[in-house]
């Protein structure tokens, strides 16, 4: 059963593969601006010179993608800033920290890192988006996903998948790399699918909350994936994890100490196969220590998503 007792205040501290080789640290100790606009932000957010932008309020981004440069600090003020109709790009952008940002209805993805590197997204909310929620491709590697909340509300959207590592099987770029850790995510109702579905990726998933009762499947390893899963608290679920048939290497899976409560298995095709998740697969280059996966619905409900984090820190 899950438990609230004990371990206190979570720890927020900078984890995963975004600090592997040096803390992502964004715009640094560059003074901070306070955003207001979205014509602001566009011209802010894309240079690459160290910034720290303070967003404040609502974004009505009319389809538009807003393009954030390296060495960037986007930060939401208060309960979070409100990025509405559109999305960001992040590409091949390098040192980049986004936080407290809620993310909703654009028209694509809620936001895209494409050829990025060392990307920190920490305590921010993706809703309703309508192609994928956070996708990731053309060789992005060194990200870290923490503490945020994945969703959709609007259920006319056939097409409600959270996140996408690859964007394609000739995705090559993203061979060797797309090195992803996602911990204390909130993977949540309205979710279908891509929770996330792996390509070539080497990804380390702990401590993440998955209830999305009617999904079609949470984890999906692809062609010359890794994936390592552990800790994790899947509740009313079909398929935590599975691995897609398809040309190239076979996709692995790992898993360990992951609660299951009203789960369900079942292959949905001759190209799915269902795997008991004991393959040989990489080892985190980085320190780590989960929390019991038995807190984990309480410590992620409680604490993920836009305005619940130490966002000025």
């Amino acid at each position: 059963m899950p438990s609230e007792a004990g371990g206190g205040q979570p720890e927020f501290r900078p984890m995963g593969f975004a600090h592997a080789d040096g803390a992502t640290t964004g715009g640094g100790a560059a003074e901070p601006v306070v955003v207001r606009t979205v014509e602001d932000l566009e011209k802010l957010a894309s240079s690459d010179r160290p910034k720290v932008l303070r967003l404040e309020g609502r974004f009505d981004l009319r389809r538009r993608s807003v393009r954030v440069g390296s060495n960037t600090t986007l930060v939401g003020m208060g309960r979070g800033a409100l990025l509405v109709g559109g999305g960001l790009y992040l590409r091949e952008a390098t040192n980049v920290i986004v936080r407290n940002l809620i993310l909703r209805d654009a028209p694509e993805d809620g936001m895209t890192l494409s050829g990025a590197r060392r990307v920190w997204i920490d305590h921010c909310t993706f809703l309703d988006c309508g192609d994928g929620l956070l996708d990731l491709n053309h060789g992005t590697d060194e990200v870290t996903v923490s503490w945020c909340r994945f969703g959709y509300e609007n259920l006319n959207n056939r097409h409600r998948l959270a996140s996408l590592l690859g964007a394609s099987d000739r995705d090559t770029a993203c061979q060797g790399r797309l090195r992803v850790t996602y911990h204390h995510n909130w993977w949540g109702e309205g979710c279908l699918e891509r929770m996330p579905s792996v390509r070539f990726g080497r990804v380390h998933l702990f401590n993440n909350y998955y209830h999305a009762p009617g999904n079609r499947y949470c984890i999906r390893s692809r062609l010359f994936a890794e994936v390592r899963i552990e800790f994790n608290w899947f509740e009313q679920v079909r398929n935590p994890w599975e691995v897609y048939l398809t040309r190239g290497e076979q996709g692995r899976v790992f898993a360990l100490g992951n609660v299951e409560v009203a789960t369900v298995w079942q292959s949905s095709g001759k190209d799915v196969l269902l795997v008991p998740g004991t393959d040989l697969v990489f080892t985190p280059p980085y320190s780590w220590r989960p929390d019991p996966p038995g807190r984990v619905p309480y410590l992620v409900r409680e604490h993920a998503g836009a305005g619940r984090g130490p966002f000025m820190e």
